[in-house]
């Protein structure tokens, strides 16, 4: 995936620049974060990828081909999973696809969509309700949402931001072992510099509005990441203190 881009304006918000000059290349099927202090763009950037903001100039490109709208090879996990409390957990899980196909699924296509929730761990409860599920199983249901439509990039917006720690870790670890078994380019948006370095190939780091690329580090720790006590090792320590002294940097000038 790759983002060429002049500057994006929220239409709604008349004259506030929420990106501008953003310039970066995607690796197939990598894990990509992205940082930044509140406000930066950082979602605003995701949501053009999506294809849900058009940009005022430039272009998001995926496999050369411009992104002009929502894309059926991509699947979106939003911060605010929701779900629709009158259908179940598969009913939920089925809307993808037939939002996808216009028309209701096919027995085999339902099938195919509960592999979904198999596959985040939610075999059983797939006649449950929302409201019987606690947030991190209900993430878990926005995840299987996003992957039943079978995409080739994964748009994330803070998915575990409002989660209590101890459900945050677990679902990273979740997460990583979705992202092995189904193989797609995520891009991940995220506060949490610890976070960050967990999940990813690479992390891009963003400046206060309007939002730039200050640089963008690889994270080259062992996989998996789980087997390897990742987070007590001085590699993740030292992109731990980079990243803060960076982001340290352009939280001071937004408060400022």
């Amino acid at each position: 995936m790759k983002t060429e881009t002049g500057l994006f304006t929220r239409k709604w918000t008349p004259g506030v620049v929420a990106l501008r000059d953003i310039s970066v290349d995607i690796p197939e099927f990598s894990f990509v974060s992205v940082l930044g202090p509140s406000g930066c763009g950082k979602t605003t950037l995701l949501r053009v990828a999506a294809g849900l903001i058009p940009p005022t100039s430039g272009a998001i490109l995926i496999d050369d081909k411009p992104v002009t709208g929502p894309r059926v090879g991509s699947g979106m996990v939003f911060q605010y999973i929701g779900l629709m409390p009158w259908r179940t957990i598969e009913e939920n899980v089925f809307f993808a696809r037939e939002m996808q196909f216009h028309r209701p699924l096919t027995e085999a296509e339902k099938d195919k969509s509960r592999a979904f929730l198999k596959l985040v761990g939610l075999s059983g409860f797939e006649k449950s309700f929302p409201h019987q599920l606690s947030g991190g199983m209900q993430q878990r249901v926005g995840i299987a949402r996003a992957l039943a439509v079978e995409p080739d990039v994964l748009l994330m917006d803070e998915p575990f931001g409002a989660l209590d720690a101890q459900t945050r870790l677990v679902l990273q670890d979740e997460l990583l072992r979705i992202c092995g078994e189904y193989r797609a380019t995520v891009m991940f948006i995220t506060h949490d510099i610890d976070e960050a370095i967990y999940l990813s190939d690479q992390v891009i780091v963003m400046s206060r509005r309007p939002g730039q690329i200050k640089f963008v580090v690889d994270v080259n720790l062992p996989k998996p990441r789980h087997e390897h006590d990742v987070r007590k090792s001085p590699e993740f320590l030292d992109l731990r203190s980079r990243l803060w002294d960076a982001l340290r940097d352009e939280l001071r000038e937004t408060l400022a």
